[in-house]
């Protein structure tokens, strides 16, 4: 289990709680702090104490940022550990007891890579539920594979997690090399798409995830309901937003693409959704 943390002291024990208290067992919490000025670090070692499946890894880097610090984490347990499943996990969210259960059966039990993500609820900071079904809501079961480099609506990497095969054949990131991209690179979405590619996406319909709204998520672009005078607000001062969100989904689409073809050629189908950013109706978005 991966989960980085930066300010994190309010909701990480009710996080922590939930991974203690799956119905699968074998498992190990591998927490990458990014410098917290809370008490954070205090609350992860006093768990560490009491429970060794659970470990903070050092952060030495100069790099700091949510996805530096998930991508620095993700090739710490790469090159140091081999597990035969990985989950991302978000430091403020509640798990359901029966999580990792779930989805590790959701698993064929091949050697192809593989990601499995499900449904989640939603709730508010004194966990409250909003929303019992995100998937009711925004409708997150992928419809077409293209889809997803396109738009970060559908797969929700806090519910997400992958197999070796997968973490295996996705090409690491250059961090010194390439941290202006990497700065924005979502690594949920940035494994996805390798597993849409060259392997399999697989849903669960069952809300394993109790996502916590709380007004500094890391990703804050996800509007569940609007009144009438949001949405009329969203429309008159929502283009900026909405273009420099697209814009930075289309330059990752674009950076996987090139991680992609340095393994292999490209497939025709990924070709042309490079050359419909590139020079389709998107003149303006460039890597």
């Amino acid at each position: 289990i991966l989960m980085t943390t930066y300010n994190g002291e309010r909701y990480l024990s009710q996080q922590i709680d939930s991974i203690r208290s799956q119905t699968f067992t074998n498992w190990t919490l591998f927490i990458r702090d990014d410098g917290s000025k809370d008490k954070t670090i205090e609350v992860i070692q006093r768990y560490s104490k009491i429970d060794d499946r659970i470990r903070l890894v050092e952060n030495p880097s100069k790099f700091h940022g949510a996805y530096y610090n998930f991508f620095n984490l993700i090739e710490y347990v790469k090159n140091n550990y081999q597990f035969d499943y990985y989950f991302f996990c978000d430091q403020d969210d509640i798990w359901k007891e029966h999580k990792l259960e779930i989805q590790l059966l959701r698993f064929s039990k091949d050697d192809m890579p593989e990601m499995v993500y499900s449904d989640l609820s939603t709730i508010d900071a004194s966990n409250n539920l909003i929303d019992i079904s995100i998937n009711k809501i925004m409708g997150i079961e992928l419809p077409n594979i293209n889809n997803l480099y396109f738009i970060h609506a559908y797969i929700w990497g806090c519910t997400a997690g992958f197999n070796h095969a997968l973490l295996e054949m996705v090409p690491s990131v250059d961090i010194d090399k390439d941290y202006l991209y990497i700065e924005k690179l979502s690594h949920d979405n940035y494994f996805a798409k390798f597993a849409l590619e060259y392997g399999k996406v697989l849903f669960c319909p069952e809300q394993l995830v109790l996502y916590r709204r709380h007004g500094h998520n890391v990703t804050t672009s996800h509007h569940f309901k609007l009144s009438p005078l949001n949405v009329f607000r969203k429309a008159i001062l929502g283009f900026n937003e909405l273009a420099l969100t697209h814009a930075g989904v289309y330059n990752q689409t674009l950076y996987m693409l090139k991680k992609a073809s340095g393994k292999n050629p490209l497939s025709d189908r990924l070709l042309e959704i490079q050359e419909v950013i590139k020079i389709g109706g998107l003149k303006g978005v460039r890597y």
